[in-house]
Protein backbone atom coordinates (compact mmCIF):
# COMPACT_ATOMS: atom_id res chain seq x y z
CA UNK A 1 0.00 0.00 0.00
CA UNK A 2 1.28 3.47 -0.90
CA UNK A 3 -0.22 6.62 0.61
CA UNK A 4 0.31 10.10 -0.80
CA UNK A 5 -1.09 13.00 1.20
CA UNK A 6 -1.33 16.67 0.32
CA UNK A 7 -2.63 19.56 2.40
CA UNK A 8 -3.69 22.35 0.07
CA UNK A 9 -5.44 24.73 2.45
CA UNK A 10 -9.02 24.00 1.54
CA UNK A 11 -8.87 20.23 2.10
CA UNK A 12 -6.71 17.32 3.15
CA UNK A 13 -6.40 14.76 0.42
CA UNK A 14 -5.01 11.21 0.39
CA UNK A 15 -4.46 8.76 -2.43
CA UNK A 16 -4.03 5.13 -1.37
CA UNK A 17 -2.80 2.56 -3.89
CA UNK A 18 -3.91 -0.80 -2.53
CA UNK A 19 -3.81 -4.00 -4.63
CA UNK A 20 -5.82 -3.15 -7.74
CA UNK A 21 -7.71 -0.20 -6.28
CA UNK A 22 -6.99 3.49 -5.88
CA UNK A 23 -8.83 5.05 -2.92
CA UNK A 24 -9.38 8.80 -2.74
CA UNK A 25 -9.96 10.21 0.75
CA UNK A 26 -10.78 13.88 1.28
CA UNK A 27 -11.43 15.82 4.47
CA UNK A 28 -12.91 19.15 3.43
CA UNK A 29 -12.50 22.44 5.26
CA UNK A 30 -16.04 21.98 6.57
CA UNK A 31 -15.03 18.65 8.11
CA UNK A 32 -16.85 16.38 5.68
CA UNK A 33 -15.18 13.05 4.90
CA UNK A 34 -15.39 11.80 1.34
CA UNK A 35 -14.12 8.49 0.00
CA UNK A 36 -14.19 6.96 -3.47
CA UNK A 37 -12.57 3.74 -4.59
CA UNK A 38 -11.65 3.20 -8.26
CA UNK A 39 -10.47 -0.14 -9.58
CA UNK A 40 -7.54 0.20 -11.96
CA UNK A 41 -6.50 -3.38 -12.68
CA UNK A 42 -2.86 -2.73 -11.84
CA UNK A 43 -1.89 0.57 -10.31
CA UNK A 44 1.18 1.28 -12.39
CA UNK A 45 -0.42 4.21 -14.19
CA UNK A 46 -0.09 7.79 -13.02
CA UNK A 47 -2.91 9.52 -11.17
CA UNK A 48 -3.52 11.70 -14.26
CA UNK A 49 -3.97 8.58 -16.41
CA UNK A 50 -6.36 7.08 -13.88
CA UNK A 51 -8.49 10.23 -13.69
CA UNK A 52 -8.55 10.62 -17.45
CA UNK A 53 -10.08 7.15 -17.82
CA UNK A 54 -12.68 7.41 -15.05
CA UNK A 55 -15.51 9.91 -14.72
CA UNK A 56 -15.65 12.46 -11.95
CA UNK A 57 -18.85 11.80 -10.07
CA UNK A 58 -21.38 14.40 -8.94
CA UNK A 59 -22.35 14.02 -5.28
CA UNK A 60 -25.35 16.38 -5.32
CA UNK A 61 -27.39 18.06 -8.02
CA UNK A 62 -30.18 20.55 -7.58
CA UNK A 63 -33.66 19.29 -8.35
CA UNK A 64 -34.02 21.81 -11.17
CA UNK A 65 -30.64 20.94 -12.70
CA UNK A 66 -31.62 17.26 -12.60
CA UNK A 67 -34.78 17.95 -14.61
CA UNK A 68 -32.97 20.24 -17.05
CA UNK A 69 -30.22 17.70 -17.75
CA UNK A 70 -32.82 15.07 -18.63
CA UNK A 71 -33.92 17.27 -21.52
CA UNK A 72 -30.50 18.48 -22.67
CA UNK A 73 -28.05 17.00 -25.16
CA UNK A 74 -25.54 19.79 -25.62
CA UNK A 75 -23.97 22.55 -23.56
CA UNK A 76 -21.26 25.20 -23.86
CA UNK A 77 -18.84 26.53 -21.25
CA UNK A 78 -19.70 30.13 -20.43
CA UNK A 79 -17.47 30.91 -17.44
CA UNK A 80 -14.48 29.67 -15.44
CA UNK A 81 -13.80 30.60 -11.81
CA UNK A 82 -11.68 29.24 -8.98
CA UNK A 83 -14.90 27.84 -7.50
CA UNK A 84 -16.22 26.02 -10.54
CA UNK A 85 -17.40 26.07 -14.14
CA UNK A 86 -20.51 27.67 -15.62
CA UNK A 87 -22.15 25.85 -18.53
CA UNK A 88 -25.13 26.86 -20.66
CA UNK A 89 -27.47 24.07 -21.69
CA UNK A 90 -29.18 23.90 -25.06
CA UNK A 91 -32.42 24.57 -23.15
CA UNK A 92 -31.13 28.06 -22.32
CA UNK A 93 -30.35 27.54 -18.62
CA UNK A 94 -27.05 28.06 -16.80
CA UNK A 95 -25.69 25.35 -14.48
CA UNK A 96 -22.73 25.57 -12.12
CA UNK A 97 -20.25 22.69 -11.78
CA UNK A 98 -18.94 23.44 -8.31
CA UNK A 99 -15.64 22.52 -6.66
CA UNK A 100 -17.27 23.47 -3.32
CA UNK A 101 -19.80 21.68 -1.16
CA UNK A 102 -22.56 24.32 -1.14
CA UNK A 103 -25.70 23.05 -2.85
CA UNK A 104 -28.27 24.88 -4.94
CA UNK A 105 -31.04 24.36 -7.49
CA UNK A 106 -28.71 24.89 -10.47
CA UNK A 107 -25.54 23.45 -8.90
CA UNK A 108 -23.75 20.15 -9.51
CA UNK A 109 -21.29 19.44 -6.69
CA UNK A 110 -18.23 17.58 -7.95
CA UNK A 111 -16.97 14.76 -5.76
CA UNK A 112 -13.92 14.61 -3.53
CA UNK A 113 -11.61 12.98 -6.05
CA UNK A 114 -11.46 16.25 -8.02
CA UNK A 115 -8.88 17.27 -5.41
CA UNK A 116 -6.26 15.33 -7.39
CA UNK A 117 -7.06 17.60 -10.31
CA UNK A 118 -7.68 20.79 -8.37
CA UNK A 119 -4.58 20.63 -6.15
CA UNK A 120 -1.75 19.18 -8.24
CA UNK A 121 1.62 18.63 -6.59
CA UNK A 122 4.13 21.46 -6.44
CA UNK A 123 6.36 21.55 -9.49
CA UNK A 124 3.74 20.05 -11.81
CA UNK A 125 2.43 21.94 -14.81
CA UNK A 126 -0.87 22.59 -13.00
CA UNK A 127 0.70 23.91 -9.78
CA UNK A 128 0.37 27.54 -8.79
CA UNK A 129 -3.12 27.71 -7.33
CA UNK A 130 -5.16 27.05 -10.46
CA UNK A 131 -7.57 24.13 -10.68
CA UNK A 132 -6.16 21.22 -12.66
CA UNK A 133 -9.59 20.49 -14.13
CA UNK A 134 -9.55 23.98 -15.65
CA UNK A 135 -6.35 23.33 -17.59
CA UNK A 136 -7.14 23.26 -21.29
CA UNK A 137 -10.77 24.36 -20.81
CA UNK A 138 -11.86 27.53 -22.58
CA UNK A 139 -15.02 29.60 -22.63
CA UNK A 140 -17.18 28.59 -25.60
CA UNK A 141 -15.90 24.98 -25.55
CA UNK A 142 -18.77 22.66 -26.58
CA UNK A 143 -19.89 19.78 -24.36
CA UNK A 144 -22.03 16.69 -24.93
CA UNK A 145 -24.60 15.36 -22.48
CA UNK A 146 -25.56 11.72 -22.79
CA UNK A 147 -25.91 8.56 -20.69
CA UNK A 148 -25.91 10.57 -17.47
CA UNK A 149 -22.54 12.19 -18.22
CA UNK A 150 -21.15 15.56 -19.29
CA UNK A 151 -18.56 14.75 -21.92
CA UNK A 152 -15.99 16.32 -24.25
CA UNK A 153 -13.85 17.84 -21.48
CA UNK A 154 -10.05 17.91 -22.01
CA UNK A 155 -8.06 14.67 -21.69
CA UNK A 156 -11.20 12.56 -21.98
CA UNK A 157 -12.51 13.54 -18.54
CA UNK A 158 -16.24 12.92 -18.01
CA UNK A 159 -18.54 14.17 -15.26
CA UNK A 160 -21.03 11.50 -14.17
CA UNK A 161 -24.25 12.83 -12.62
CA UNK A 162 -26.30 9.64 -13.06
CA UNK A 163 -26.07 8.61 -9.40
CA UNK A 164 -26.03 12.03 -7.75
CA UNK A 165 -28.29 12.78 -4.83
CA UNK A 166 -31.01 15.36 -5.46
CA UNK A 167 -31.07 18.53 -3.37
CA UNK A 168 -33.84 21.05 -2.92
CA UNK A 169 -34.65 23.56 -0.22
CA UNK A 170 -35.75 21.66 2.91
CA UNK A 171 -39.27 21.88 4.35
CA UNK A 172 -39.96 24.92 6.50
CA UNK A 173 -40.00 24.61 10.27
CA UNK A 174 -43.40 25.00 11.90
CA UNK A 175 -42.22 27.07 14.88
CA UNK A 176 -41.71 30.68 13.82
CA UNK A 177 -40.46 33.80 15.53
CA UNK A 178 -42.96 36.54 16.22
CA UNK A 179 -42.90 39.48 13.79
CA UNK A 180 -41.05 41.58 16.36
CA UNK A 181 -38.43 38.90 16.98
CA UNK A 182 -37.94 38.47 13.23
CA UNK A 183 -37.18 42.18 12.93
CA UNK A 184 -34.70 41.97 15.81
CA UNK A 185 -33.02 38.91 14.29
CA UNK A 186 -32.80 40.71 10.94
CA UNK A 187 -31.16 43.73 12.56
CA UNK A 188 -28.63 41.51 14.32
CA UNK A 189 -27.70 39.75 11.08
CA UNK A 190 -27.50 43.05 9.18
CA UNK A 191 -25.37 44.59 11.92
CA UNK A 192 -22.89 41.71 11.68
CA UNK A 193 -22.79 42.01 7.89
CA UNK A 194 -22.19 45.76 7.94
CA UNK A 195 -19.54 45.53 10.66
CA UNK A 196 -17.58 42.80 8.90
CA UNK A 197 -17.89 43.91 5.26
CA UNK A 198 -16.49 47.33 4.40
CA UNK A 199 -16.45 47.06 0.62
CA UNK A 200 -18.82 49.40 -1.29
CA UNK A 201 -22.08 47.77 -2.27
CA UNK A 202 -25.86 47.90 -2.39
CA UNK A 203 -26.09 46.20 1.02
CA UNK A 204 -24.94 49.45 2.66
CA UNK A 205 -28.54 50.74 2.32
CA UNK A 206 -29.36 48.41 5.23
CA UNK A 207 -27.99 50.98 7.68
CA UNK A 208 -30.65 53.55 6.84
CA UNK A 209 -33.39 51.04 6.08
CA UNK A 210 -33.04 49.39 9.50
CA UNK A 211 -32.00 52.47 11.46
CA UNK A 212 -28.68 50.93 12.53
CA UNK A 213 -25.98 53.00 14.24
CA UNK A 214 -22.63 51.87 12.86
CA UNK A 215 -19.75 54.32 12.77
CA UNK A 216 -17.38 54.97 9.88
CA UNK A 217 -19.64 53.28 7.35
CA UNK A 218 -19.47 54.72 3.86
CA UNK A 219 -22.53 55.56 1.78
CA UNK A 220 -23.78 53.16 -0.90
CA UNK A 221 -22.46 53.78 -4.43
CA UNK A 222 -24.48 56.51 -6.15
CA UNK A 223 -25.89 54.09 -8.72
CA UNK A 224 -27.91 52.40 -5.97
CA UNK A 225 -29.31 55.65 -4.59
CA UNK A 226 -31.69 56.03 -7.53
CA UNK A 227 -34.18 53.75 -5.73
CA UNK A 228 -36.17 54.97 -2.71
CA UNK A 229 -35.98 51.85 -0.53
CA UNK A 230 -38.16 53.32 2.22
CA UNK A 231 -40.88 54.05 -0.31
CA UNK A 232 -40.47 50.54 -1.76
CA UNK A 233 -41.00 49.11 1.72
CA UNK A 234 -44.24 51.07 2.08
CA UNK A 235 -45.43 49.91 -1.36
CA UNK A 236 -44.81 46.28 -0.39
CA UNK A 237 -47.42 46.70 2.33
CA UNK A 238 -50.08 47.56 -0.26
CA UNK A 239 -51.86 45.99 -3.21
CA UNK A 240 -50.26 48.51 -5.61
CA UNK A 241 -48.50 45.97 -7.84
CA UNK A 242 -47.79 48.51 -10.58
CA UNK A 243 -46.10 50.80 -8.04
CA UNK A 244 -44.00 47.91 -6.70
CA UNK A 245 -42.92 46.87 -10.19
CA UNK A 246 -42.08 50.42 -11.29
CA UNK A 247 -39.73 50.68 -8.29
CA UNK A 248 -38.14 47.24 -8.72
CA UNK A 249 -37.58 47.29 -12.50
CA UNK A 250 -34.72 49.86 -12.39
CA UNK A 251 -32.83 47.43 -10.14
CA UNK A 252 -32.72 44.70 -12.79
CA UNK A 253 -29.21 44.50 -14.22
CA UNK A 254 -28.01 47.29 -11.90
CA UNK A 255 -24.42 46.60 -10.89
CA UNK A 256 -21.47 44.61 -12.19
CA UNK A 257 -20.73 40.90 -12.49
CA UNK A 258 -22.61 37.74 -13.41
CA UNK A 259 -25.31 38.58 -10.85
CA UNK A 260 -25.62 42.37 -10.53
CA UNK A 261 -26.44 43.69 -7.06
CA UNK A 262 -29.92 44.87 -8.03
CA UNK A 263 -30.77 41.36 -9.20
CA UNK A 264 -29.51 39.94 -5.91
CA UNK A 265 -31.93 42.22 -4.04
CA UNK A 266 -34.83 41.02 -6.19
CA UNK A 267 -33.73 37.40 -5.72
CA UNK A 268 -33.74 37.85 -1.92
CA UNK A 269 -37.15 39.53 -2.00
CA UNK A 270 -38.80 36.83 -4.14
CA UNK A 271 -37.15 34.01 -2.20
CA UNK A 272 -38.51 35.38 1.08
CA UNK A 273 -42.06 35.84 -0.18
CA UNK A 274 -42.25 32.54 -2.06
CA UNK A 275 -40.68 30.43 0.69
CA UNK A 276 -42.38 32.13 3.63
CA UNK A 277 -45.52 33.62 2.06
CA UNK A 278 -47.92 32.36 4.75
CA UNK A 279 -45.76 33.93 7.47
CA UNK A 280 -45.01 37.21 5.65
CA UNK A 281 -48.55 37.54 4.25
CA UNK A 282 -48.09 39.86 1.25
CA UNK A 283 -51.35 41.56 0.29
CA UNK A 284 -50.39 42.07 -3.36
CA UNK A 285 -50.69 39.36 -6.02
CA UNK A 286 -47.42 37.44 -5.52
CA UNK A 287 -47.93 35.14 -8.51
CA UNK A 288 -48.35 38.18 -10.76
CA UNK A 289 -45.24 39.82 -9.30
CA UNK A 290 -43.24 36.63 -9.91
CA UNK A 291 -44.43 36.39 -13.50
CA UNK A 292 -43.85 40.02 -14.44
CA UNK A 293 -40.42 40.21 -12.80
CA UNK A 294 -39.32 37.00 -14.50
CA UNK A 295 -40.37 38.32 -17.88
CA UNK A 296 -38.57 41.62 -17.24
CA UNK A 297 -35.42 39.83 -16.00
CA UNK A 298 -35.22 37.77 -19.19
CA UNK A 299 -34.86 41.02 -21.14
CA UNK A 300 -32.91 43.30 -18.82
CA UNK A 301 -30.18 41.31 -17.08
CA UNK A 302 -27.73 38.42 -17.42
CA UNK A 303 -29.00 34.93 -18.19
CA UNK A 304 -27.57 33.61 -14.91
CA UNK A 305 -29.36 36.28 -12.90
CA UNK A 306 -32.61 35.66 -14.75
CA UNK A 307 -32.28 31.93 -14.01
CA UNK A 308 -31.64 32.56 -10.30
CA UNK A 309 -34.59 34.95 -10.07
CA UNK A 310 -36.76 32.26 -11.68
CA UNK A 311 -35.57 29.81 -9.01
CA UNK A 312 -36.35 32.29 -6.23
CA UNK A 313 -39.89 32.68 -7.56
CA UNK A 314 -40.25 28.95 -6.83
CA UNK A 315 -38.84 29.34 -3.31
CA UNK A 316 -35.49 27.80 -4.33
CA UNK A 317 -31.97 29.20 -3.97
CA UNK A 318 -28.45 28.32 -2.86
CA UNK A 319 -28.63 26.65 0.55
CA UNK A 320 -26.67 29.50 2.16
CA UNK A 321 -29.43 31.96 1.25
CA UNK A 322 -32.16 29.54 2.31
CA UNK A 323 -30.47 28.84 5.65
CA UNK A 324 -29.96 32.53 6.41
CA UNK A 325 -33.55 33.41 5.51
CA UNK A 326 -34.90 30.52 7.58
CA UNK A 327 -32.79 31.64 10.53
CA UNK A 328 -34.31 35.10 10.52
CA UNK A 329 -37.84 33.68 10.32
CA UNK A 330 -37.52 30.78 12.75
CA UNK A 331 -34.49 31.55 14.93
CA UNK A 332 -32.58 28.54 13.62
CA UNK A 333 -29.76 28.87 12.63
CA UNK A 334 -28.48 31.66 14.87
CA UNK A 335 -27.75 35.18 13.55
CA UNK A 336 -23.96 34.71 13.44
CA UNK A 337 -24.38 31.62 11.26
CA UNK A 338 -26.84 33.49 9.04
CA UNK A 339 -24.31 36.31 8.57
CA UNK A 340 -21.53 33.86 7.68
CA UNK A 341 -23.75 32.09 5.16
CA UNK A 342 -24.69 35.33 3.43
CA UNK A 343 -21.12 36.62 3.37
CA UNK A 344 -19.87 33.42 1.73
CA UNK A 345 -22.22 33.63 -1.28
CA UNK A 346 -20.32 35.52 -3.97
CA UNK A 347 -18.26 38.63 -3.29
CA UNK A 348 -21.22 40.61 -1.91
CA UNK A 349 -24.19 38.87 -3.56
CA UNK A 350 -25.42 37.27 -0.34
CA UNK A 351 -25.21 40.60 1.47
CA UNK A 352 -27.13 42.32 -1.34
CA UNK A 353 -29.76 39.56 -1.27
CA UNK A 354 -30.22 40.37 2.42
CA UNK A 355 -31.64 43.77 1.40
CA UNK A 356 -34.45 42.02 -0.47
CA UNK A 357 -35.06 39.65 2.45
CA UNK A 358 -35.13 42.64 4.81
CA UNK A 359 -37.77 44.40 2.71
CA UNK A 360 -39.97 41.29 2.73
CA UNK A 361 -39.57 40.71 6.48
CA UNK A 362 -40.19 44.37 7.37
CA UNK A 363 -43.24 44.57 5.10
CA UNK A 364 -44.97 42.01 7.35
CA UNK A 365 -44.57 44.17 10.47
CA UNK A 366 -47.78 45.66 11.91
Amino acid sequence: MVRVTTNAGISRFSVILQADTIIFNTITSEGYYLERAISCGNCTRTSDQIMNNHPISVTWQGSLSRDLLKNSQKAVITGLTSRGIFIKLDTGWILFLSFEGFRGPLTLNLSGETSILNNPPAGSESAGGSHGLLNGIKVSDPLEIQDGKIQNLPAGIEIDFSRAGTWEAPPQLEILLSPGDRARSLKTVAGLILSQNREPGLYLVLKELLGLEIRDLQSPPKAFERVDYVRLLQLLKTTDLDGILSTLRPLLGLGAGLTPAGDDLILGLLLAYNRWGPALRPVFDLAELDDRLNRAASQKTTLLSANLIACASQGQADERLVNALDGMITGNPAPDQCARSLSSWGNSSGCDALVGMALAILSSQP
